[in-house]
């Protein structure tokens, strides 16, 4: 390592740490990522649909709506320079009858309202000139600025920068402990290693409220509760060359139909909640799956839909309040040597550069 340069440890290897530990080398820092599976990006990363997000579904005054905008600047940007497979496919929004159009119509004002002036609203006439024709839908909103990119390459182009730069990754390496003092933060891991570094970036997804309770307590109470996002697989021809959605839901965007650059097109997510990452998915998965998009998409064939894989959301809790928005945590009691990524999921993808990017702002100051 580099003398006199500021050490700093990032905990979890998934988008946003991988992101945050590329800022900081960039910044001047020397970094090691700590990741307790075998590989990076094994859980969260890769475990979603690979969309590129417009900012449509959050309120401008929040973190998402920020960190999704720009963060979606940067990572075409970066897709571009480094010939990472993305494509910019747009997306429909589809109110399916009279209750959600409400709702349709609250979206397309905030999109309008966070600086989407292309998005576009749809009439049942004007939607049937369109692939929505295959649909149920009676109004769309059309937002050409979402799509879709490789996760694997994008993944694995953070990581090989960042050991191009001279950081170092640590893999099936668990934090047991964290020890701070007034200048310095200590992670003592299994195998009796210890890592000492000058700052440290807890962006450890599903983890990342249990890493913060082994450090000194809060006035307030972390916890996180598992969402758990199902996908099926659909293995035949399909009719969209744009990515389909429904009229979003209490705690998801709804099971969408999602073109995929890693795998066959992709069906879901569904929600429930989970207990632990061993939850199993659902026996009557593709029943369920058959049934809920056969509303929107009038020639969907049920022997075409394949179970999937399933992902877990890290759903943040504030004194045991579901909290809606991502936290960027940096608490006094840690002596400001510590930032907590709390609450990290969709559009976790489409916000990691940006997350990254304030990460490395945050140490300069």
């Amino acid at each position: 390592m580099v003398q006199n340069k500021k050490h700093g440890i990032v905990i979890g290897a998934g988008v946003a740490g991988l992101a945050s530990a590329l800022y900081l080398i960039e910044s001047g820092h020397n970094v090691t990522i700590i990741e307790k599976e075998a590989h990076i990006a094994s859980k969260n990363s890769l475990s979603n649909s690979g969309v590129i997000h417009s900012g449509i579904y959050y309120p401008k005054s929040s973190l998402k709506s920020k960190h999704c905008t720009y963060g979606k600047k940067l990572l075409i940007e970066f897709a571009e320079q480094n010939n990472i497979p993305f494509e910019l496919c747009g997306k429909y929004i589809v109110a399916r009858d009279d209750r959600q159009i409400k709702k349709l119509e609250s979206l397309y004002e905030n999109g309008l309202s966070v600086g989407l002036e292309e998005i576009q609203w749809l009439s049942e006439d004007e939607l049937r000139k369109t692939e929505l024709r295959h649909t149920s839908g009676i109004n769309a909103i059309w937002v050409p600025s979402a799509g879709v990119i490789s996760v694997k390459s994008y993944t694995k182009k953070l990581l090989d920068k960042v050991l191009k730069f001279g950081g170092r990754l640590l893999t099936e390496t668990e934090c047991k402990e964290i020890k701070l003092d007034q200048y310095k933060v200590t992670v003592c891991c299994q195998n009796h290693l210890s890592i000492e570094g000058d700052l440290l970036v807890n962006a450890s997804g599903i983890n990342a409220t249990q890493l913060l309770s082994l450090m000194p307590k809060l006035t307030k109470t972390y916890s996180t509760k598992l969402g758990m996002g199902s996908y099926c697989f659909y293995k035949d021809e399909v009719p969209f060359n744009s990515l389909i959605y429904p009229v979003p839901e209490e705690h998801g965007l709804g099971i969408h139909i999602t073109k995929s650059l890693d795998s066959d097109t992709k069906l879901g997510p569904n929600f429930s909640w989970a207990k632990s990452e061993d939850t199993d998915l659902n026996e009557n998965i593709i029943e369920d799956f058959y049934h809920d998009l056969f509303g929107l998409w009038k020639n969907i064939k049920k022997d075409s839909i394949s179970s999937g894989f399933a992902g877990f959301r890290p759903k943040l809790h504030i004194n045991n309040e579901l909290y809606k928005d991502f936290l960027i945590l940096q608490p006094e009691e840690h002596n400001n040597l510590a930032i907590h990524l709390l609450g990290i999921e969709s559009p976790g993808l489409s916000a990691s550069l940006s997350i990254g990017k304030e990460i490395a702002q945050r140490f300069r100051q």
